[in-house]
Parts: C-alpha cells; sequence; structure tokens
C-alpha cells in the first residue's frame, strides 16, 4: 500500500512541485497538497490539490480565519489518512493552527526553508510555538539547524530540497556568448544578476543607486542588469527600480513572469555575476544555480555560506554593497562552468541525491 503524504504550502513553489514529483516518481509516494493558492499544472505534481485561497476579503484577518478554519476543518475530518503532514515554510498561520485542539501532532513536520526562520515574519513565541508542537523539523543546513535548537528539543534533520533546474542546466550546451543571445543581450556586455526576487530585501535599488555614486558613465553602459523578479514581488518597490533603471539608461532585463526550466537554465547560464547581497539568506537555489552554470558569485559577507565554502566552491565576500563596483571588470576571472563546481553542487543539490533524505523523513 502506498504511503500518503499531504503537503500544505504553496503548491507552485518548485520545492513543494519537485519534492512531491520525486517521491511519486522515486518512491512510489502518494502525495496530496493543500495550497494557499491555485495551483498551476498542479495534475503534473500531486495526486490531488486542495485549493483554499480566500476569497476577495477586505480584511487580512479575515482572510487568515478562512484559511485557518479551512485547514483545521481538513485536518480534523482527513488527516487519518495521512502516514505524515509535511507544513513547508514556517507561517504565523501554523502557530494559531497547532494551538487548536485534536491535532495529530506528531505526524506533523515542519520544514525550514531558511528565510522564514531568519526573516521578520515570524515572531520568536510563534516559532518556540510550532518547533514545540510538531513530530519532527527539517531544514537544510546545519547554521539553521543550530538556530533551530536553540529554541526547541524537537528532532532536527537536515535535508535540503534538490534544485530541479540543475537539471536543464545540465544538459544545455550553451556558451555564455550564447545564452546572452537568447535574451538579445549584446554578448559583449558584462551581464549581472540581481537578487532572485521581487521583495525589498534583495536590495536591488541600494546596489543600483551605490554604481550610480561610484562608475563614470561610460564604464556603466559596459553593463547589463537582470532582474528575476517573479515571485516576492512589492510593486510599489520594483515600480521604483523600474523607473531609475529607466531615467537613468541603465541597460536592463526584467523577469517579471514565472520562467520555464529552460529559460531559468538560460538565465542562470547567460550571466557573468550574480549579486547577493539581502541581509539574511540560507543558501538560496538560485545561488546554487549560479555557481553551477558559471556566474561569479559576489555575496555580503554577513551572509553564512560555509557549507558551500568548506566543499571548496569560491564565493567573493564583500563587506559593503559601495565595494561591489570594484569586482565587476575583472573580466580575466569570467569563464565558462567549472566542472568542480557543477560537480559540487549536483552532488548536495539535485533531486537524484537529495529524495532519499526525504524518504528517511517520511519512512520512519
Amino acid at each position: 500500500m502506498k504511503k500518503r503524504i499531504l503537503i500544505i504550502g504553496d503548491g507552485n513553489h518548485q520545492f513543494n512541485k519537485h519534492l512531491s514529483k520525486y517521491l511519486r516518481r522515486d518512491l512510489e509516494y502518494s502525495v496530496d497538497v493543500i495550497s494557499f493558492y491555485k495551483v498551476e499544472d498542479g495534475k503534473t505534481f500531486f495526486d490531488k490539490i486542495y485549493d483554499i485561497k480566500p476569497p476577495r476579503l477586505t480584511f487580512n484577518t479575515f482572510k487568515v480565519l478562512y484559511i485557518l478554519i479551512r485547514v483545521y476543518a481538513f485536518l480534523l475530518t482527513k488527516s487519518h489518512r495521512y502516514e505524515y503532514i509535511s507544513l513547508q515554510f514556517l507561517r504565523p498561520l501554523y502557530s494559531k493552527l497547532l494551538s487548536l485542539p485534536f491535532l495529530r501532532h506528531k505526524k506533523i513536520i515542519a520544514s525550514v526553508w531558511g528565510s522564514d526562520l531568519l526573516g521578520q515574519h515570524l515572531t520568536e513565541k510563534e516559532k518556540i510555538n510550532i518547533f514545540s508542537k510538531v513530530g519532527k523539523i527539517t531544514c537544510a543546513t546545519s547554521f539553521i539547524k543550530n538556530k533551530i535548537q536553540a529554541l526547541t528539543e524537537t528532532e532536527v534533520n537536515i535535508i535540503k530540497y534538490g534544485l530541479e533546474p540543475l537539471e536543464a542546466i545540465r544538459k544545455d550546451t550553451s556558451t555564455k556568448s550564447e545564452a546572452k543571445r537568447y535574451f538579445d543581450i549584446c554578448d559583449k556586455k558584462i551581464t549581472i544578476a540581481v537578487g532572485y526576487n521581487g521583495a525589498r530585501r534583495q536590495r536591488h535599488l541600494e546596489f543600483i543607486h551605490a554604481l550610480l555614486d561610484t562608475l563614470p558613465e561610460y564604464d556603466f553602459k559596459k553593463l547589463f542588469f537582470l532582474f528575476p523578479v517573479t515571485y516576492g514581488r512589492d510593486e510599489l518597490y520594483l515600480e521604483k527600480l523600474k523607473s531609475v533603471c529607466e531615467g537613468n539608461g541603465i541597460n536592463s532585463l526584467f523577469f517579471d513572469e514565472f520562467m520555464t526550466e529552460k529559460e531559468v537554465a538560460k538565465l542562470r547560464i547567460c550571466s557573468d555575476f550574480f549579486i547577493n547581497i539581502q541581509p539574511t539568506d540560507a543558501i538560496s537555489g538560485a545561488l546554487q544555480e549560479h555557481i553551477m552554470a558559471g556566474s561569479k558569485v559576489i555575496c555580503g559577507s554577513w551572509l553564512n555560506y560555509t557549507t558551500l565554502t568548506d566543499q571548496g566552491i569560491n564565493i567573493t565576500f564583500v563587506d559593503s554593497i559601495d565595494s561591489i563596483a570594484g569586482y565587476l571588470f575583472d573580466v580575466e576571472s569570467l569563464k565558462e562552468r567549472d566542472d568542480k563546481n557543477a560537480k559540487v553542487i549536483y552532488r548536495i543539490s539535485s533531486w537524484e541525491n537529495c529524495i532519499k533524505g526525504w524518504g528517511d523523513v517520511f519512512g520512519e
């Protein structure tokens, strides 16, 4: 008889879709999802989809209450069908949900993505409450595990999510010049991917303003900026970012719509540099994909990436945003893919290797 898993979270996110895909394909599990958003192309990834996107209500409090009631009612009446219930990405809603009576807490697993723990949308009290009321916790790095263990005695397992775009990057034989031309970018331009979503905390604007204050116009014209802003969008902030780029004649391309895996692979390959200067990060998928594709990665020194650097992967760390400009014209250091780096990233982050850990957690 197949094991049945229920995922609760965003059914559109690549972590949830591909976790389900490989649980079903490689381990022959049955996987359903309760999604807070309408799931696109969901039948490809899940056995059953329960869409609980709230109706258009005026107040956010009503939306939260609507979702809370729907999820609670579902768990009360149907949780007995599942071996495990997987809470993906910590949300304040889960603290409220787990405080309600009659739930089977031992079969609930809370999966921490990193930005949810390090960000500011959860209070410490909410984190502690969630961790104390689940049977197990998963996270991707020892750094995050140590943070969690400072708050709870609940079992914590280090398990990574695989990165599906690695497969497309691996199969794509394009050179950087060819990938640039795919997006109609002159292959002589130095391409710089800035961040990986449309949230203010990615600090795109701070970076652009720092360069405007530092670089002469003739140097600026050599650069081409790539802004992947398909999710986590702060619309007012993005309007301002686009206005600044347009008003200063900055060569730029905004990726506003969700991309295919082929497009994601081309974007990673065409990027000479990847800039990550957000306040916190837990080794994002985009970072690893850029490393595999051969981008030179520049990050804030306040970000902890020892999981990668301890394995010989070279990352340039800067103490301030102002100092990044000095690295952008070191064209001698730019190269096509580094096979050694690519092998390390694939070994630690391909679904082929990562799904085994999830099988251990759900298989116990």
